[in-house]
């Protein structure tokens, strides 16, 4: 394996699982290294950024799309996606994997020792000082024997750090109580069972599904008044006690380094496998006092980054963080983590950094999750409240109308919304809630209707299933019904209240023989698009829904609003607020950038050859 010798810009793809700061840091060290050996995105190199959103279907599609695009460097930012590149690049002489934000290489088999690795593959892995942190747990918390632990069976970092953690616990007198998710939507039923079992110390031990779900995890300690311990660093901010890991900018500027080599020309398998040695200890004085508990003098010394709103006077040599009285929150709260409002807090978040906002108005933002269920979204929405966040941001529909029904006051803009018309925000664009503006994106159902018909002109029945419970899913159902009616199609309802309720209803569907199947709007049906499309591939149903990344999720043709353009329009609207403007001078902006992907694999399936008039107009094809 040669390093990269082409006279055109060498072409990056990095991929990270979903969106933690920790992966932000990671991110910031590797451009910050490339930019010092004189590669810069855009100038003389081209490095396209994909984010999974915690989804592992959605991995193996990206990394595919990274061969399939030939380009020259995969950088997996985590386990998972490292993983994924090893199962579709390894043994690929025109294709470099460099992996960073790992913790074990060698139980994945990317590499055996330090110098005995395939021959395309190289990076820095970042493994915790766990058993330090255990030893920590113990100082602080002598009386807590019983820490509790949410972690992922089917990542491969988690299960070899929990073998350390094990083995030490045992050592010195701590119980581990485990409880394993499958999804991040799990995460807090696992917290809570966690609870219930007497756990007396939270500890995140770096599982990346865990990672996502974190405000969850953090708000059934702080409900119970357990501290919570972490090995992520940036996790102080956002609910931890105390963080004890890895410095994972330094891990990003060292797999920087070694991108570099890469580019310059060096074989990357003369380059060993690398870890991060460089640990930090963070202390939240603020979050001790809150839950009450007090921080021996002696291990606030010790520590790097102390964050600390009274002002007491800094440790010689450390950083303390003072929070300003004109420091202002901003609550980014989405309904669930499902992939187009996921998309849309990334475009949200992109904006805000971007415009300079928030560091010119000293705002710090928190992003919060109801992991698809209305009764936690209500909790987080009183959360919100209770707190006195300064501004809010609500992506889906739910988020919307939970918030909208328990603030009246704090400023509030709404994203990734289909009809706030119809569940009484607003009367039309410019008569709505005087605390609250936002973008409405209307999808285009009747033009996905049409292509139906233009597609399949002999096919009768249309399945669709939603949850009445959703103001969104009602607009599209009653414009599915109007377009049905239109164009000649029977419209076969079937309702739900979860997404665990999605299979059994769309084999209800199945039994009564549909042709087509239509998800459009509705965030519940949304969690279960991949399950959707799986079932509908074997029975050769086509499936359209309204999500134009969806291709990737199983579906033939998508056709609705770009999300993450959308999140940007949301980012811009709230930026007026930011700076001023009331949001009841603000009219509503219906703002719906339309998409459409096409899954050109599926029509062969099918049989139908797809008209070149709806190729051209097509963002995507997926071949």
């Amino acid at each position: 394996m040669k390093g990269i010798e082409k006279e055109e810009k060498p072409r990056i793809g990095v991929i990270q699982f979903a969106m933690e700061p920790n992966v932000v840091l990671c991110k910031e060290g590797l451009l910050q290294a490339l930019a010092e050996h004189g590669y810069l995105d855009k100038k003389n190199i081209e490095i396209i950024y994909k984010n999974a959103n915690a989804d592992f279907a959605m991995i193996n599609s990206i990394i595919q799309d990274f061969i399939r695009r030939e380009v020259d460097i995969i950088v997996p930012l985590s386990t998972p996606c490292t993983q994924s590149a090893l199962q579709f690049a390894s043994g690929k002489k025109d294709i470099t994997v460099v992996f960073s934000y790992i913790f074990d290489p060698y139980r994945i088999g990317a590499a055996r020792t330090p110098d005995d690795h395939p021959a395309n593959i190289t990076g820095v892995a970042c493994f915790p000082p766990i058993e330090e942190m255990l030893d920590l747990i113990k100082e602080m918390f002598p009386e807590r024997k019983k820490v509790g632990i949410v972690w992922n069976s089917s990542e491969a970092n988690s299960e070899s750090v929990l073998v350390k953690v094990r083995a030490h616990a045992s050592r010195i007198g701590l119980e581990i109580l485990e409880a394993t998710v499958a999804s991040p939507a799990e995460v807090l039923e696992a917290s809570r069972s966690l609870a219930l079992k007497g756990a007396q110390v939270f500890l995140n031990s770096g599982d990346n599904t865990l990672n996502v779900s974190f405000d969850s995890f953090t708000k059934v300690a702080w409900d119970h008044g357990i501290p919570v311990f972490s090995v992520d660093s940036e996790f102080v901010e956002q609910g931890a006690l105390v963080s004890l890991g890895p410095d994972y900018r330094q891990t990003g500027y060292e797999s920087g380094e070694y991108l570099a080599q890469v580019l310059d020309g060096k074989n990357p398998e003369d380059i060993p496998i690398g870890q991060t040695e460089k640990v930090l200890l963070h202390i939240n004085l603020d979050n001790a006092r809150k839950l009450g508990f007090r921080i021996d003098e002696k291990i606030i010394n010790r520590a790097d980054k102390i964050i600390d709103s009274e002002n007491a006077p800094a440790v010689p040599g450390k950083t303390r963080e003072t929070k300003p009285t004109d420091k202002k929150k901003l609550a980014l709260f989405l309904f669930s983590e499902n992939f187009p409002i996921n998309l849309c807090a990334d475009g949200v978040q992109d904006e805000l950094r971007e415009s300079g906002i928030l560091e010119k108005h000293n705002i710090e933002v928190d992003r919060m999750n109801a992991q698809n269920e209305f009764h936690m979204a209500q909790s987080v929405a009183q959360d919100i409240i209770r707190q006195k966040y300064d501004y809010i941001v609500t992506l889906a529909t739910p988020a919307l109308q939970v918030t909208a029904n328990a603030n009246k006051k704090i400023p509030h803009i709404f994203g990734c919304v289909t009809d706030p018309y119809r569940m009484g925000v607003a009367k039309n664009s410019h008569n709505h809630l005087p605390n609250i503006t936002g973008v409405a994106s209307l999808q285009p159902v009747e033009l996905t209707v049409e292509v139906m018909r233009e597609l399949f002109p002999d096919a009768k029945k249309i399945g669709i299933i939603w949850n009445p419970s959703e103001a969104c899913s009602e607009t599209c159902t009653y414009k599915a019904r109007e377009a049905a009616r239109k164009y000649g199609f029977d419209l076969l309802e079937a309702n739900v209240t979860s997404s665990s309720e999605v299979i059994e209803a769309l084999r209800m569907l199945l039994s009564r023989d549909i042709d087509l199947f239509l998800t459009s709007g509705d965030n519940t049906v949304n969690a279960a698009v991949e399950s959707i499309g799986e079932i509908l591939k074997k029975k050769k149903i086509p499936y359209f829904t309204s999500t134009p990344t969806d291709i990737e999720r199983g579906s033939f043709i998508s056709i609705g609003s770009d999300y993450y353009e959308v999140g940007r329009e949301t980012a811009r609207m709230a930026i007026r607020v930011i700076e001023g403007k009331k949001p009841k001078n603000i009219p509503i902006n219906d703002y719906a950038p339309e998409k459409i992907h096409v899954n050109l694999s599926l029509a062969e399936l099918y049989g139908i050859e797809i008209p070149e008039k709806l190729l051209k107009k097509a963002e995507e094809v997926k071949r």
